[in-house]
């Protein structure tokens, strides 16, 4: 089963250059790639999603995370050094989250973010141009993600969240999908689930 889903998720990934997850999968924290030190199984089964954790519900997600959705004004400056390392963004106006399953996505992807390494991305021979290494959470109908463009092992960069939250809800509209890419090497995104999400190329 596995070895069949790994066949298909490699072809899709080579059609449309993104990644496709399945569309049974359980709520939770996922990493998707090669990591330094992984188990024999993880690092053959590059596109398989990895469970790593579950997703955080507790009874008020909003105000136990008070950050998440309610940037304060410390806030503008790090949005502004964050867009200032924009390659490229998109908004998909097209995408619109529910509020409970988008807080509940961003406040687990949040809590595994500030300590996770994200695996680098796989290789062609010499060159670092193949699928990116995944950190994301599912909760409901919506994703949040980050994924590793570089060919090193990454940190998922906690403090990247709020600015990159703060930015999607200004530029594509709250509770809009989006994903924005930086020069530090990452795209960091949300979005409905079932979508595509880390293309080969940005």
């Amino acid at each position: 089963m596995k070895f069949t889903y790994g066949l298909v998720t490699a072809l899709l990934v080579a059609a449309t250059g993104a990644y496709i997850p399945p569309e049974d999968l359980e709520d939770g924290i996922y990493l998707v790639g090669r990591g330094t030190g992984d188990s024999a199984k993880f690092r053959r089964d590059f596109g398989a999603p990895v469970r790593i954790g579950d997703i955080v519900k507790p009874n008020d997600a909003r105000g136990f995370f008070p950050n998440t959705t309610s940037p304060q004004e410390s806030s503008v400056e790090r949005r502004d050094d964050f867009i200032h390392h924009e390659r490229k963004h998109y908004c998909e106006d097209y995408n619109t989250m529910t509020l409970a399953d988008y807080t509940i996505a961003m406040n687990s992807f949040t809590t595994r973010c500030e300590n996770q390494k994200v695996p680098a991305r796989s290789k062609s021979g010499a060159i670092c141009n193949g699928s990116q290494g995944i950190l994301f959470a599912k909760a409901g109908s919506a994703i949040v993600y980050h994924c590793n463009v570089s060919c090193q092992q990454q940190n998922c960069g906690g403090g990247h969240i709020s600015p990159f939250e703060s930015w999607a809800d200004k530029t594509c509209g709250r509770l809009k999908g989006a994903w924005f890419y930086s020069s530090w090497d990452f795209t960091m995104g949300r979005s409905t689930w079932g979508s595509e999400f880390c293309g080969k190329t940005i």
